[in-house]
């Protein structure tokens, strides 16, 4: 046997988080559909790297299960898998307070 099969990660595993503008939390946490299974060569598996490219500011309301970014995987350079990443969980919209104060962090970066 040449290769091995790794599970990356699992359904509903928080791969990353990110920013939540104008919501009742700040971060949500973004994961896989499904689960992601990769077979690679023997011996490399840790030599695996993982890309997360988010959108540009997420705004509340955030859907659960509703795509905010992509994970790449790859290898020596060469692409061995690529997901959507989706919110995990649903983020409401925040208080007149929350949504104020936001809005002007948000013109200020």
């Amino acid at each position: 046997r040449n290769y091995e099969t790794h599970r990356v990660f699992s359904k509903g595993q928080a791969v990353t988080d990110a920013r939540v503008w104008q919501g009742v939390a700040e971060r949500v946490e973004l994961g896989l559909e499904g689960d992601l299974v990769v077979t690679v060569p023997k011996g490399e598996y840790k030599q695996l790297k993982a890309n997360v490219t988010l959108d540009d500011d997420l705004t509340a309301p955030i859907s659960k299960g509703t795509r905010y970014g992509n994970l790449t995987l790859t290898l020596n350079d060469s692409l061995v898998a690529e997901r959507t990443l989706v919110s995990l969980r649903p983020i409401e919209v925040g208080s007149l307070w929350q949504r104020l104060s936001d809005r002007v962090r948000l013109m200020l970066e």
